[in-house]
């Protein structure tokens, strides 16, 4: 039989993306606010364009999608247009 390990009330948490990742699960939500509800709980405020890609030894690595040729006076993509992802930050 299994056991639970925790349990939540629906109102208590958001329910907008939230996950199970990680080799030791984590119990998390991401929007304009990374929330991670178990095993701990912490959060902080986050880009759109920023993403929690590992959580390990006590710290978050976020990532961020840089894009490079858009042209925000015409909200279009430009011929020009690259992206890629890098480490933006460790918490």
């Amino acid at each position: 039989m299994l056991e639970p390990v925790t349990q939540f009330k629906i109102t208590e948490i958001e329910l907008y993306n939230l996950r199970i990742i990680g080799e030791d699960v984590r119990i998390i939500s991401k929007d304009n606010e990374f929330i991670c509800y178990y095993p701990e709980s912490f959060s902080f405020p986050k880009k759109a364009n920023e993403t929690v890609s590992l959580i390990s030894d006590d710290k978050v690595y976020l990532d961020a999608w840089i894009e490079e040729g858009w042209d925000d006076e015409h909200k279009i993509i430009s011929i020009t247009k690259k992206s890629s992802s890098e480490i933006l930050k460790v918490i």
